[in-house]
Order: structure tokens, then C-alpha cells, then sequence
């Protein structure tokens, strides 16, 4: 077993899910995330 974790923005989730699901992926484990951070230019 493999572990990946992905930071996912909402509108891509459905394409993404689909890849997975193509390749063989069997399951996925989704957590809400919600924030912000400080962008430096």
C-alpha cells in the first residue's frame, strides 16, 4: 500500500477522482480544507 497526499482545488476533484479510478486506484480518504497563508511575490 501507497500513501499520496494532494492538495486539490474543488473544481478539479471530479477529473482527479476519475484518473484515480482509471488507473485502479480502489478507495480515497477526503478531508476539507480551509485556510489561508501569506503569498510572497
Amino acid at each position: 500500500m501507497k500513501r499520496i497526499e494532494a492538495v486539490i482545488l474543488p473544481d478539479k476533484l471530479d477529473a482527479v477522482i476519475e484518473a484515480l479510478k482509471k488507473i485502479g486506484v480502489g478507495g480515497i480518504t477526503l478531508f476539507d480544507a480551509k485556510g489561508w497563508g501569506d503569498q510572497v511575490n
